[in-house]
């Protein structure tokens, strides 16, 4: 009770039944959102007009669940909460620093792996505990061949006669943008 009077008893209910006196009232432990009334009451007067309050209980936090991702060098990475909970707001960080906030989280374009955390929160329950989550960063492969060969040299299904040098694109396994080198010398029989 904010104001209360000398003299006066207060009497806190729950579905009509007392459930404690005084200016004060804790609860028992809640699952749910609960509403008491409180009553004051004076022995020459009875008891005053019931005044209700709500004990409103937010939800628990659910840890966010968010998958770590893979990228090649100089792409960023999009991470996403898999389980969103309505009314918890999700922060990401690195390094303690917040990044974003939201279910979804770009980083900045990577050139090494990176870790960062996201943690939920809502006004009644504060911070949950911080979730780490990886953006992998993979690199483009570069091989270099020389070789010499007579007459001619098949390397990756072309057929080469000519000596020089010879660049093949592809993407390796990872997805990276890769490009292998070959040096060739080609000899020629003598007829």
């Amino acid at each position: 009770v904010s104001n209360p009077v000398e003299g006066q008893t207060y009497t806190w209910k729950s579905n009509g039944a007392t459930v404690g006196t005084g200016t004060t009232f804790t609860t028992l432990a809640l699952n749910a959102t609960t509403t008491y009334t409180v009553v004051a009451s004076n022995p020459g007067c009875g008891e005053g007009t019931p005044v209700t309050v709500t004990a409103t209980v937010s939800p628990a936090l659910v840890a966010p669940q968010v998958a770590n991702v893979s990228i090649c060098a100089g792409a960023t990475a999009t991470f996403t909460v898999s389980n969103p909970v309505e009314g918890q707001t999700y922060t990401w960080k690195s390094n303690g620093a917040t990044m974003e906030t939201g279910t979804t989280f770009t980083t900045p374009a990577l050139n090494a792996t990176t870790t960062y955390t996201v943690v939920a929160s809502n006004p009644g329950c504060g911070e949950g505990t911080p979730v780490t989550v990886t953006a992998t960063v993979n690199y483009g492969t570069h091989n270099v061949v020389t070789q010499t060969a007579c007459e001619s040299y098949e390397w990756h299904g072309q057929v080469y006669t000519t000596s020089g040098t010879y660049t093949y694109n592809y993407e390796n396994a990872n997805g990276c943008a890769s490009v292998d080198t070959l040096k060739l010398t080609v000899n020629y029989g003598t007829h």
